[in-house]
């Protein structure tokens, strides 16, 4: 079935409750109650002979977030307090130290720090592991446990003890927790009609921030980080050079679009099926299955950006909504891939309301990319893989690789294709490699390697003259 793009995923207690009782039959029914009865009995028993007093709200919450935690690692109960939370979060502003996090094999594991964050500042990285909290072994912990310790008043500091991996022994960081305001949009005016825009999360309005973004770059308007100057090819004192500098504010146009998705952990359905919608005329964008029903999101033709290439980054990070985007970009043939495997989770949660103030996340559906693939486990690969070196280190080996031949050395005899490249040469302005200035340290180039293939690769896809 078909759905409207500004829909949301979402159930009321109420009507989850009905769908439940209705595919239950009277067998089924009459094992429930049983079970019921005893986990009745075993609260009221807690209650009267535990060896200190218990509130029963303790002891019920307890219950269904253990009945949650048997599910997935995606599914868990939130308290009032958790619950509002979350709905800060959605919103892009809320207190805490900013990170996203999963369970995994029983370790609170960090899918990603949220840019710009206490974390992030402090330098909290993907996959590492919580082994403690203020000094508490978190293995075993849930979610909602855990976020409960990491959230708190501004100011106050908590400290993390981390496991990482290429580092023997745990450390520990210290990190002040302040109020987090997610700029989940950052574009980036790379020169050449090259506009990279990096999405951290999908949180509401991504989608009208990103066509923003676009908008406000084409119309010579896009405040943020700029590069108006990049020195392509060679130094001095190798091949000729230019400088390219980007163009007047009136004729600035997309050439190319870079769309960063690495370490972005997800977030709103919705979103992410905005956020396709921008660059796909027509076709499916996501389908969601659940236990009982299909659901099929599907691209409009109208304000749609079709009229330039995209070159999206992805990483083993990059999760749910995040690979939703990849996915229908990549089998809707709208754009290419780079990077790596992406993270592989392939469920849909849904946020639930209880009454009291409480909530849960239950995963009701799998969803599937518009080729009909399941990505739960498997991600998304890149069509071009490119791995994340430190490009000083590569330049460093090619130095040493390139050493010990002829041609480097000064004043050698010029070979025959030599002779007919130097001629070359001399009627460009300009060679197809991007030298140290790119990498030097005031570049926004210099340590993301995989971001300079991409800047390659759309350089290549615009056909730009260099």
């Amino acid at each position: 079935m078909q759905i409207k793009l500004s829909r949301r995923l979402a159930f009321s207690a109420v009507g989850l409750s009905s769908i439940v009782l209705l595919g239950l039959n009277q067998d089924d029914l009459k094992v429930r109650y049983e079970k019921l009865q005893i986990f009745a009995k075993a609260l009221s028993l807690i209650e009267q002979h535990y060896v200190e007093p218990v509130k029963a709200e303790k002891l019920l919450y307890g219950g269904i977030a253990g009945m949650l935690e048997e599910l997935d690692p995606h599914s868990h109960f939130l308290p009032p307090e958790s619950f509002k939370g979350l709905e800060d979060e959605t919103s892009g502003e809320f207190g805490g130290i900013g990170i996203e996090i999963a369970i995994q094999e029983k370790t609170p594991t960090i899918i990603a720090p949220i840019e710009d964050t206490p974390a992030f500042k402090a330098g909290i990285k993907p996959g590492d592991k919580i082994i403690k909290v203020n000094g508490e072994l978190t293995k075993g912990w849930s979610l909602t446990r855990l976020g409960e310790k990491l959230k708190g008043k501004q100011g106050v500091a908590v400290t993390l003890t981390l496991g990482r991996e290429g580092i023997e022994a745990p450390f520990d960081i210290r990190i002040v927790r302040d109020r987090i305001r997610i700029a989940s949009v950052k574009p980036t005016d790379l020169g050449e009609g090259i506009l990279l825009i990096r999405v951290t999360s999908f949180i509401d309005q991504t989608a009208k921030n990103l066509r923003d973004a676009i908008e406000k770059f084409q119309n010579g308007k896009l405040s943020g980080p700029s590069i108006h100057k990049m020195r392509l090819g060679k130094s001095d004192t190798g091949s000729p050079s230019r400088e390219v500098s980007s163009k007047s504010e009136k004729e600035v146009k997309v050439r190319a679009l870079l769309l960063d998705l690495r370490n972005n952990p997800g977030g709103l359905l919705d979103q992410a099926i905005e956020v396709s919608d921008l660059f796909l005329e027509s076709g499916p964008i996501v389908s969601t299955v659940g236990r009982s029903d299909r659901q099929v999101a599907f691209a409009q033709k109208e304000n749609t950006y079709s009229n330039f290439p995209i070159v999206v980054l992805i990483n083993e990070y990059s999760a749910s909504a995040s690979e939703i985007v990849a996915g229908a970009l990549k089998d809707g043939k709208r754009a290419v891939l780079l990077g790596q495997r992406s993270f592989g989770k392939g469920s849909v949660q849904s946020v639930v309301k209880l009454g009291d103030g409480s909530g849960m996340k239950l995963t009701v559906a799998r969803y599937f990319t518009p080729s009909g693939r399941s990505i739960q486990a498997e991600g998304i690969v890149p069509d071009i893989w490119v791995e994340q070196y430190d490009p000083k280190v590569l330049k460093e080996a090619k130095q040493k690789r390139l050493a010990i031949r002829e041609r480097d050395i000064a004043g050698h005899l010029l070979g025959d294709r030599e002779s007919k490249r130097a001629d070359e040469a001399k009627d460009t302005d300009s060679t197809l490699e991007l030298d140290e200035n790119v990498f030097s340290e005031k570049s926004p180039f210099a340590q993301d390697y995989q971001l300079i293939q991409a800047v390659n690769y759309a350089r290549a896809l615009t056909s730009i003259k260099l």
